[in-house]
């Protein structure tokens, strides 16, 4: 499970931003516009085949970054959370911008840009942090019990007063 999307993303970072980063280094810039159609599910028909896989083929890269990059939270997480998160846990921290600035990272490549390193070493961090116990994802997750640590369960109650 994917902890943004490629509408986060966009709306984060801009869709021209994102559409540069997702295509391909041998294809030519993929147009803001119809990469937002892409995105949104809809064409306007104004593009050539051509131009509409190359902004499908930019959409799945951008998704399989997300992907890539959940799991890696899901690594950091499982230390200290049972997994899947809920809907409701994730929406309540700062998991979802955390993970984007991870893909925004992964998506840059071989570029040297400092700011997006910085994002990517911070991102890393914070996750470690909610690895080690040191931060909390902001809502009522289930913690994970410690390796080993005795597990007490017992029958519903009989008895009532």
């Amino acid at each position: 499970m994917a902890y943004a999307t490629v509408a986060d993303l966009c709306r984060w970072f801009g869709f021209k931003e994102i559409s540069e980063l997702g295509g391909q280094d041998d294809v030519a810039l993929i147009d803001t516009e119809l990469f937002r159609e892409v995105v949104d599910g809809y064409s306007s028909g104004a593009w050539t085949a051509d131009q509409v896989e190359a902004a499908n083929q930019a959409l799945q890269r951008i998704e399989t970054a997300l992907a890539d990059a959940s799991r890696l939270a899901d690594g950091y997480l499982a230390a200290r959370y049972t997994l899947p998160l809920t809907e409701d846990v994730i929406a309540a921290s700062a998991l979802p911008r955390i993970v984007g600035d991870l893909v925004h990272a992964m998506l840059f490549s071989d570029q040297d840009v400092k700011i997006v390193t910085s994002r990517q070493d911070k991102a890393l961090r914070w996750l470690e942090s909610v690895s080690r116990g040191q931060v909390r994802l902001g809502a009522d997750a289930p913690a994970q019990p410690p390796m080993g640590a005795p597990v007490v369960t017992s029958a519903p109650r009989v008895f009532g007063r």
